[in-house]
């Protein structure tokens, strides 16, 4: 829910009022992905871009859009909430956000060190910013 939010929130900064992103969920598997992708609300909206949100459901999307016949990126660009390394692979390669381990690594450090020291009663949630990694499937 919160990367809905701050993908919605995102959206309105960008684009006039009377534009709207189209959130589809989805749940399960490649079935699934397909059946989101083939809905009435996904052909009537007909996006030029998708966001996705996990490498499995990137892979499902990808492959459903160009066995309907859709062109990557120039029909449809992809980025991925995620990345894995398997995404060297694909062609076209996949625009992703990637934490990478430093970035983890560090926070990990930082809490450690919070309740090392005795500050383990005020934390609080810590969000990380993941890194865009841009790839072939955005043109």
């Amino acid at each position: 829910e919160d990367a809905v939010a701050g993908f919605t929130a995102a959206w309105r900064e960008g684009r006039i009022e009377s534009s709207r992103p189209l959130v589809i969920r989805y749940y399960g598997g490649r079935s699934q992905i397909g059946k989101a992708l083939e809905s009435p609300a996904f052909r009537e909206y007909n996006p030029t871009a998708l966001l996705v949100g996990g490498p499995l459901c990137c892979l499902a999307a990808m492959t459903h859009l160009q066995w309907a016949g859709k062109r990557i990126p120039q029909d449809v660009a992809i980025i991925c909430r995620a990345s894995d390394m398997f995404f060297d692979y694909l062609t076209p390669s996949i625009a992703c956000y990637s934490q990478f381990e430093t970035v983890m690594e560090h926070a990990i450090f930082q809490t450690a060190m919070e309740v090392l020291q005795g500050n383990s009663h005020g934390m609080r949630k810590k969000l990380l910013m993941p890194e865009f990694v841009p790839g072939e499937s955005l043109g």
